[in-house]
Parts: structure tokens; C-alpha cells; sequence
């Protein structure tokens, strides 16, 4: 008889990873604070969503002409300024409900002309390993 082979094979699967990010689209400065949430759907265990401020925010707000005005994300009520490539927020698959944080913008300069000044405030959002504990 002759000597058959026998194949044998593995399929390896990997999750890609999925989650919901919400992030108001218009905020008040000395206004009312917002709320930005995540839920990390499906995860790996050894990784977590991270919201931040990006790095590129120059935080500044102008009235459409050369007045300009400086402003500062803020932690709910903590009176620490959040600074650019700051995290504001991180979510794993935990199975818990989603994540949430509060941020409010306040103004850090005094408007030197009146009117309505606009401006915008970047977040980065990434999937990142988790550090080991």
C-alpha cells in the first residue's frame, strides 16, 4: 500500500478592530461643557482606544479679521489645562458600557474687539496597545 500524507493547516483570525468615537461638532467657549465617549466594541485584550488632544492645536480663535483670542480644553471641572498630544480619553474591551469624559473650553486671553470669534480644536484618535500591568 502506498503511504498517504497527511496535510494539516491552522487558520489564524484576527479581529480588526472595531469602536464608536463621539465627538460634539461645535462647543462654547465659557460655555457648556461637553461630552466625548467611546466604545471599544471589539478589541484585542491587550488594546484600548485613545482620544487626545492632537498635538497640532494652536488653540487659538479669531473673528474672521486679525483679532485673535486664546482658549484651553479643560478636564470637567478641574481648573489643569489639557495641553495638545494630551490624552483626554482611553477605552478597552472591558465589556463595560461606554466610556465617557467631560471637556469644556474656557478662554485663556481677553478678546481685545468684540464679535464672535471661531475657531477649531483637533482630537487624534488611535488604537494603541495597552501597557502591561
Amino acid at each position: 500500500p502506498a503511504v498517504q500524507p497527511v496535510f494539516t493547516w491552522q487558520t489564524l483570525i484576527q479581529n480588526t478592530p472595531t469602536y464608536t468615537v463621539t465627538i460634539p461638532t461645535t462647543a462654547a467657549v465659557s460655555g457648556d461643557t461637553v461630552t466625548i465617549s467611546a466604545d471599544a466594541e471589539a478589541l484585542r485584550a491587550n488594546q484600548e482606544v485613545v482620544v487626545a488632544v492632537d498635538a497640532a492645536n494652536n488653540f487659538v480663535l479669531t473673528n474672521g479679521g486679525t483679532a485673535r483670542v486664546n482658549y484651553q480644553p479643560f478636564l470637567g471641572d478641574s481648573t489643569t489645562a489639557v495641553n495638545a498630544g494630551e490624552a483626554v480619553l482611553t477605552a478597552a474591551n472591558t465589556g463595560e458600557e461606554t466610556t465617557q469624559v467631560s471637556i469644556r473650553f474656557g478662554l485663556s486671553s481677553t478678546p481685545v474687539y468684540a464679535g464672535t470669534y471661531t475657531g477649531t480644536c483637533t482630537f487624534a484618535v488611535s488604537v494603541k496597545e495597552r501597557a502591561s500591568e
